[in-house]
């Protein structure tokens, strides 16, 4: 809409939604204005915005203005979007009656809301002059997302309880966060952060993190009772100590220089450790119930080993004996081998059991006792798991050749083989409550005469011939 020079566009009545696009003139708009002018003058490429969301609340959208004066926003804000907005020095919107989400995607300028009160600000798309006085604000949650922040010091507020970082490098800046906080989320970001209250050098000092496209996330769950902690691409130059009350701990990559050590909080109770390298020392952790070790060196505590509820242990070498007690429930062996002094013995009282490419020493005689403790084929795997309701317990054993008489335990429903093989005169028992059974290639002895309540069989690459011993 274009408006003479001479003429003004007045509108008078109330309106629940309202749209300006590409408009030039000045026009008369119950709820906004422009400085001391009841009026608002607007030239070409512009796009103003508002829509009712619930009695008495707008949400707004301004892009592409040259505000040479004060915007005066009088409705209720629920959220605010202003995009590529190309403001005085110190002239910028102001929220009247305040706005709870405000979004700034390439805007510079000071906006002002009621008391300078937001419970979120989202800040986007700055390369420059990026807007450090926004985090001394009142802010409930704070979102920094494709920025570049170089030579500054960010501090954030206490009111300040989540705090977002998406795509951002911060250059020679450093982040300080050193107030409890809800969820601490950083994404895809580089950068130096001193996050005291999580990871700290001393009981009086935050220790440093570098991140390298890196990943650190704090989260409560939904009754803020428990914590977890997310390192990932992290480099860590000293000694670090992650803070108690900390449940869970994921380490994914993670750098610690020579000389350095990060030490995990001794009530930890799920850990896991993936393809890192350095010192990390949680021997103090008599409260680990899970622990995950993957591509990193076998680290064998036995006072943690002893109450551990579930193991798993993958692209690993064990150079020391160790012996898995009726404590633990489930055990994944995967890709691991023993050294000559190197041997693992797992016991009763375990609910699941899954082992792929072992090679070495491994004795789970209690439950199979048919095979040899000297494991030599990388591409042998035996699993004792619960798998989906219509299989139940299963068994699963690919490229295994059984010596001598084996029957399958009474509480497993499915059964499925693999390149299996009997040999001589040895004989795989099918126990009575088997219900799902498949075979794909086999030799050998499979007796199946106990086998009553048999539902769906699959035959794969072979049809054997069954004898029943009755």
């Amino acid at each position: 809409v274009k408006i003479a020079n001479d003429q003004v566009l007045k509108i008078t009545t109330k309106y629940n939604s309202l749209l300006l696009k590409d408009c030039v003139g000045r026009s008369i708009v119950p709820g906004i204005q422009i400085g001391v002018n009841e009026h608002i003058d607007l030239h070409s490429t512009n796009f103003i915005q508002f829509y009712g969301v619930e009695e008495n609340f707008y949400n707004g959208r301004i892009m592409r203005i040259n505000f040479r004066e004060k915007l005066l926003v009088s409705h209720k804000i629920r959220i605010a979007r202003l995009m590529d907005l190309k403001l005085c020095e110190n002239i910028g919107p102001e929220f009247k009656y305040g706005c709870e989400t405000l979004l700034l995607f390439n805007t510079n300028g000071v906006i002002i809301s009621l008391d300078n009160k937001f419970k979120k600000i989202i800040l986007s798309h700055y390369y420059q002059n990026f807007l450090v006085y926004y985090l001394s604000y009142s802010i409930y949650e704070v979102v920094i997302s494709s920025c570049y922040i170089d030579h500054h010091i960010l501090v954030f507020g206490n009111s300040t309880k989540k705090i977002r970082f998406y795509r951002v490098n911060f250059g020679n800046s450093v982040v300080k966060i050193n107030h409890e906080c809800e969820n601490i989320i950083i994404k895809k970001t580089i950068g130096s952060f001193v996050i005291s209250n999580i990871i700290r050098k001393s009981s009086l000092h935050g220790g440093s993190l570098y991140l390298h496209d890196g990943v650190f996330i704090f989260e409560n769950d939904l009754f803020k009772t428990q914590h977890s902690l997310l390192l990932k691409r992290v480099v860590i130059g000293q000694r670090t100590i992650v803070r108690e009350n900390v449940n869970v701990v994921n380490l994914i990559s993670v750098v610690i220089r020579k000389r350095a050590v990060l030490k995990i909080n001794d009530d930890c109770e799920i850990l896991l450790i993936d393809n890192c390298d350095g010192n990390l020392d949680f021997s103090g952790c008599t409260c680990l119930k899970s622990l995950t070790i993957k591509n990193y060196k076998f680290i064998y505590h036995k006072n943690i080993y002893d109450n551990l509820l579930s193991l798993h242990l993958e692209g690993l070498n064990i150079n020391t004996t160790i012996r898995l007690e009726e404590n633990i429930k489930t055990v994944k062996l995967m890709d691991v081998t023993t050294g000559w002094f190197g041997s693992a013995k797992i016991v009763v009282n375990y609910e699941e059991i899954y082992v792929r490419n072992f090679v070495g020493n491994l004795d789970i005689s209690n439950l199979f006792d048919c095979f040899k403790k000297l494991f030599t084929g990388k591409t042998i795997t035996i699993a004792y798991e619960m798998i989906s309701d219509k299989f139940g317990r299963t068994m699963f054993f690919n490229n295994i050749c059984l010596e001598k008489d084996y029957e399958i335990p009474n509480d497993v429903e499915s059964v499925i083989l693999r390149n299996f093989k009997t040999n001589g005169k040895a004989k795989l028992k099918i126990n009575k409550t088997c219900k799902y059974f498949k075979l794909n290639v086999y030799q050998g002895c499979i007796d199946v005469s106990k086998m009553k309540d048999i539902k769906e069989v699959v035959f794969i690459g072979c049809l054997p011939i069954f004898k029943d011993n009755s």
